[in-house]
C-alpha cells in the first residue's frame, strides 16, 4: 500500500482553483432609476408559464412607477374594486397588502402603492376576487399571478462621479 502526502503548499493551490468556481455568485444589484413617477407598462401573467392572467382587464396599465431616493414604489388602478376582497404583493419571504391611497365607490376604482425591490423581476402577487351585482353569478376565487413590468423608457439615475484624492503620504515618524 503506497501512502501519498500532501503538502500544505499543494492543498492551499488546489482550494484556490477550486473555490472560484463552487462558491455562490453575487446577485446583480437591482438597476437604479432617476427619482420622480415614471410610465410604468405591464402585463399580468397566470402563476406559471406566460400566459396573460384574466386579471389584466381589472387593473390598468400603465401604472406609475415613483421613485424616491432610490426607493420603488409601483402606484395602479384597480377596476371594479368592490370585487378585490384582497391584493397582496410578494415582500421579502411573504406577501403584504398593498396600500390603499385612494378610492372612488362612484366609479368602482381603487388606487394603490406597493414597494418593489427589483421592478425588473417578475413581482409575485395574490388576490381574492368576489363579483357581485350580476343577479344568478357566483363567482368566488382567490389566484395567484405575477406582473411583468416594462422599464425600457424609464431613465436612469444619475451617475454621481466621486472627487479624485490624492492619498497624502505618511508623515515618517521621528525618533
Amino acid at each position: 500500500m503506497k501512502k501519498y502526502t500532501i503538502s500544505i503548499f499543494s492543498t492551499l493551490l488546489i482550494l484556490l482553483m477550486v473555490l472560484p468556481t463552487i462558491s455562490p455568485q453575487k446577485a446583480a444589484a437591482a438597476p437604479t432609476y432617476a427619482d420622480g413617477e415614471h410610465n410604468l407598462p405591464f402585463i399580468v401573467l397566470k402563476d406559471s408559464g406566460n400566459e396573460q392572467s384574466a386579471t389584466a382587464e381589472y387593473v390598468v396599465s400603465p401604472a406609475k412607477l415613483v421613485v424616491e431616493n432610490g426607493k420603488m414604489h409601483v402606484v395602479m388602478t384597480l377596476n371594479n374594486s368592490s370585487w378585490w376582497q384582497y391584493f397582496k404583493v410578494q415582500s421579502g419571504g411573504g406577501f403584504a397588502d398593498v396600500q390603499v391611497l385612494s378610492e372612488n365607490t362612484a366609479n368602482d376604482k381603487r388606487i394603490v402603492k406597493f414597494a418593489v425591490q427589483d421592478v425588473e423581476q417578475l413581482v409575485s402577487a395574490k388576490i381574492h376576487v368576489i363579483v357581485t351585482g350580476i343577479p344568478g353569478f357566483t363567482y368566488d376565487n382567490a389566484y395567484d399571478i405575477r406582473f411583468k413590468f416594462t422599464t425600457t423608457n424609464i431613465p436612469s439615475a444619475p451617475v454621481v462621479e466621486k472627487p479624485v484624492t490624492t492619498p497624502t503620504p505618511n508623515a515618517t515618524p521621528t525618533t
